[in-house]
């Protein structure tokens, strides 16, 4: 029965935090292969990329690894898609957050759990961001046992 109240309060949170965006990890991208996303303070998570510029045929491999001793919990659209939104430069400006298509889905969300020291992968196809340029993704996650609704935010890649 808690555990049902703690993930309908989780994704309250989701909800909430797709209006806000609070920031507590970016970085840039360095390097071709394995490329990090990190700031001095690199929070509970880290993002890796499969590689820093893709072409608009190419997939996107994700990799998040929890760095924390607790349990880091995402958000899954129908399951299986990663709730998240983009930013693209404008002008050397990010843009406002903007909305993948599959996160218009008429279908449950579901929770994925990150256990400590362990990795999500997730792929992602580039034809999803409709143009090309640099973007970067904000992902919403929540830390288990705090109450705060925090995003990931990654450094910048390019779409070509």
């Amino acid at each position: 029965m808690y555990k049902r109240i703690f993930y309908l309060l989780f994704l309250i949170g989701i909800l909430n935090n797709a209006c806000h965006t609070n920031t507590t990890q970016s970085g840039k991208t360095s390097g071709q292969e394995n490329v990090q996303n990190r700031e001095n303070n690199p929070g509970p998570l880290e993002l890796t990329f499969s590689k820093s510029s893709y072409g608009k045929s190419d997939t996107l491999k994700l990799s998040i690894l929890n760095k924390a001793d607790s349990d880091i919990i995402l958000a899954l659209r129908c399951g299986y898609y990663l709730e998240m939104s983009y930013q693209k430069s404008v002008n050397r400006k990010w843009s406002e957050n903007k909305e993948f298509s599959y996160m218009m889905l008429k279908c449950p969300t579901h929770t994925h759990i990150i256990k400590p020291h362990e990795r999500f992968e997730f792929s992602l196809p580039s034809s999803l961001f409709n143009s090309t340029g640099t973007f970067r993704l904000v992902i919403p996650f929540n830390v288990v046992n705090e109450n705060t609704n925090p995003t990931l935010t990654s450094g910048p890649f390019e779409i070509r």
